[in-house]
């Protein structure tokens, strides 16, 4: 049992993004599910149900993320046993979730577990483990079950409950079916076997909800793509990464110019002149947004920032406080932005610069500029649903999102097509464009509907020419509930539906 559930917890990893294509496999998702309610029903004791969650979810973890040992090894200089233990550790740590969740379903479902009220106990430990992966200590949502189903019928679900609750569904649904199978009286046999198809089908086909968005304008786009190696990046290509970036901005066409994450690794207060000066003949239909360290002179603290110029600028003075708009990221990496307590260690290990940001507001308003709110994230913020749909709280909502970030970190590996399905989702919950613009990948423009309209090939100098379709509209039902109260109603969904058993049980 301990092997079947480790290989399904693999599988599960693979459906997020299949190496080669980055396809999302819903199908996969749910019948990497469909084993581990299995198992789970077969459990002799909640420790038992215990151990084989936490085997499954350490194989999830640490197959969805193995590439967290390149940005530590190959590029933060930790010994290669160190960089492999800390992701096994890591991953191994955050399988508790799933372990004790499942430890309390068995609890709450007694020995008798082949009853429908098991369907129950097995989707709220599911969304429960998901939910503190999520939220407690900083978070790693990175490999939420709802992300593999960005192009299956559960998709559709998106802009109501968002990707816990799309993964708590996908749970119930593997319960439900593994119950069908294991007591099916002799005249449904058959019924269960076309239910299985029928799910499989749909979970292998693109469904969307009902579009309450219209168009707001066409925005023309100019995306770079500085392809500048990791290992180089503060130091041999610093400034002619920067010319370069400079350079493509000065000759761009009309519309919004983007340039990523740490696109100019200079803190701001350290710019010569001359960068200052090509940031000036932008004209009236141009604007700037571009990522760099930003130092905060009050405090004398950095922050990973993005500044933004529009166009008509005239007499611009020569330093950051110039910019007509700055965003701060608010979600900081552990170890690579922001030290925890105790691994300050940990972190001398390593050779990463820049590795303690100041924290930014959230939220943090929108930027309006070509009658268009642009609403930016850094890195992996776009993770955070429930960060992005705080911009709904207010009147004015933006109209599209722009993700800037540097995935070099990870090399050539299948996390490049993970943030992409995490930020096709986004768009699916929020129902507006997402514009990423990246170092070395995936560059790419998705609208509302999760459809890639624009990308530029991945490892390559580039420029990408496009044009986003700002939307209007009102929030999705998710963004108006998420922007409220947070995640706190599927915390309680999710314990009501595991103990719920047990309450029936002793009444």
């Amino acid at each position: 049992m301990t092997v079947w559930a480790l290989l399904a917890g693999g599988a599960h990893a693979l459906a997020l993004a299949w190496p080669g294509t980055g396809q999302a496999l819903g199908a996969l998702q749910w019948l990497a599910l469909v084993v581990l309610a299995h198992l789970f029903l077969r459990a002799d004791t909640p420790r038992h149900a215990a151990w084989l969650g936490w085997c499954f979810a350490t194989a999830q973890g640490v197959a969805a993320t193995w590439w967290l040992y390149i940005s530590m090894h190959h590029y933060g200089g930790l010994s290669a046993p160190l960089a492999a233990l800390a992701v096994l550790t890591l991953q191994a740590a955050l399988a508790l979730y799933l372990a004790f969740a499942l430890g309390v379903a068995a609890w709450a479902c007694g020995r008798s577990r082949e009853r429908p009220l098991t369907v129950l106990a097995f989707a709220g430990s599911w969304l429960l483990a998901e939910l503190a992966r999520a939220d407690w200590n900083t978070g790693f949502p990175s490999r939420e079950a709802g992300y593999a189903h960005v192009d299956s019928a559960l998709a559709v679900l998106a802009p109501w409950v968002g990707v816990y609750g799309m993964g708590a569904l996908s749970a119930a649904l593997a319960m439900g079916l593994t119950l069908a199978w294991h007591r099916p009286a002799p005249l449904m046999r058959g019924g269960v076997w076309v239910m299985s198809l029928a799910l499989l089908l749909a979970l292998s086909q693109p469904w969307r909800a009902p579009d309450t968005t219209r168009e707001l304008s066409r925005v023309p786009l100019t995306l770079l793509q500085g392809n500048v190696p990791q290992d180089q990046k503060f130091d041999q290509q610093r400034d002619s990464a920067t010319d370069w970036y400079l350079a493509q901005m000065l000759q761009a066409g009309p519309g919004l110019i983007l340039a990523p994450e740490t696109a100019i690794v200079l803190p701001t207060h350290l710019w010569p002149p001359q960068w200052w000066h090509a940031l000036r003949p932008l004209a009236d239909d141009r604007a700037v947004m571009v990522g760099a360290p930003w130092r905060d002179p009050q405090r004398d603290s950095f922050g990973n920032s993005v500044l933004a110029w529009g166009g008509g600028q005239t007499g611009i003075r020569l330093d950051a406080n110039s910019a007509d708009y700055r965003y701060d990221k608010h979600h900081l990496v552990p170890f690579g932005e922001f030290i925890p307590w105790g691994f300050a260690w940990f972190v001398r290990a390593m050779s990463i610069p820049m590795g303690e940001f100041e924290r930014g507001a959230s939220p943090q308003p929108s930027w309006a500029w070509g009658g268009v709110r642009w609403a930016p994230n850094i890195c992996y913020e776009d993770l955070f649903g429930e960060q992005l749909a705080r911009s709904w709280a207010g009147q004015d909502s933006p109209n599209v999102m722009v993700n800037f970030s540097n995935i070099a970190w990870f090399g050539d590996t299948v996390a490049q097509a993970q943030h992409l399905n995490i930020s096709r989702l986004r768009t699916l919950e929020l129902q507006r464009p997402m514009v990423r613009v990246t170092n070395t990948g995936t560059t790419a423009v998705i609208d509302h509907r999760a459809v890639v309209q624009d990308m530029a090939p991945v490892w390559q100098r580039t420029v990408l020419q496009s044009q986003v379709s700002a939307r209007e509209g009102p929030p999705t039902f998710y963004a108006r509930w998420v922007a409220q109260w947070g995640l706190w109603p599927l915390w309680g969904l999710g314990f009501g539906l595991l103990l719920w058993p047990r309450a029936r049980k002793n009444q």
